[in-house]
């Protein structure tokens, strides 16, 4: 897992076993930093509805965002 950090950081994870391009988890204008992978989830802070708040995601797609 790794943040791609130019003007918008987001959220990027990446099999290293095998060669494959890194899948990016959010492609949104909100800003995201801090993952951490715990369990079944990866665990980040986004401002995505106007203020920062701890949100938790699917690491091997990004779907079901919630805060």
């Amino acid at each position: 897992m790794f943040l791609e950090r130019e003007d918008n950081p987001e959220i990027f994870v990446i099999d290293i076993s095998v060669k494959q391009e890194p899948i990016r988890l959010t492609d949104n204008e909100s800003i995201e930093h801090s993952p951490i992978w715990k369990e079944n989830k990866i665990i980040f802070i986004s401002n995505s509805d106007g203020d920062s708040d701890i949100y938790s995601m699917t690491p091997s797609d990004g779907s079901n965002q919630k805060d």
